[in-house]
């Protein structure tokens, strides 16, 4: 008889250990000095979630609490691959979308659906985002540490 046919739920068929992932998934953070990106990740699902109930309340009570509008976020990371991941954050998060990047300028063109202060909004996506991918992928790049090592 298989797992799902005695009554198991998808869940435990995607995750039949949890206790033993969630310690496994700790202990690959401090192994190699990822804490920055479960700090992201965590802060990125916080918001999804956050936004969902905000977006909710907009589409579902009046009006007038609609502020659609287009705001450039000023971007300090250059590298490619990390725009087009704080794009893809931006686009997760129910009630903003990217909707363009321009390289010679180094901006980011976002749309907000209930955008009551642009310059707030840009200062939490550069402050909540761009500064925690920032230290992911510093932390990448940097040479691991020696034991013992002092710095300078």
């Amino acid at each position: 008889m298989t797992h799902a046919a005695s009554g198991g739920s998808h869940l435990t068929r995607l995750l039949p250990r949890p206790v033993l992932s969630a310690v496994l998934a700790a202990a690959w953070v401090l192994a190699f000095n990822r804490l920055s990106l479960a700090v992201l990740a965590g802060a990125v699902l916080w918001d999804v979630l956050v936004a969902n109930v905000r977006v909710a309340a907009l589409v579902l009570g009046p009006r007038r609490n609609l502020r659609p509008a287009l705001f450039e976020v000023p971007l300090d990371v250059r590298d490619p691959f990390v725009i087009a991941l704080l794009a893809a954050i931006v686009s997760l998060t129910p009630g903003t979308v990217s909707a363009d990047h321009d390289p010679v300028r180094g901006t980011l063109l976002v749309h907000g659906l209930a955008v009551h202060d642009a310059d707030h909004e840009v200062r939490r996506i550069k402050a909540r985002y761009e500064r925690a991918l920032r230290a992911v992928f510093d932390a990448m790049t940097r040479p691991p540490r020696r034991a013992g090592a002092v710095r300078a």
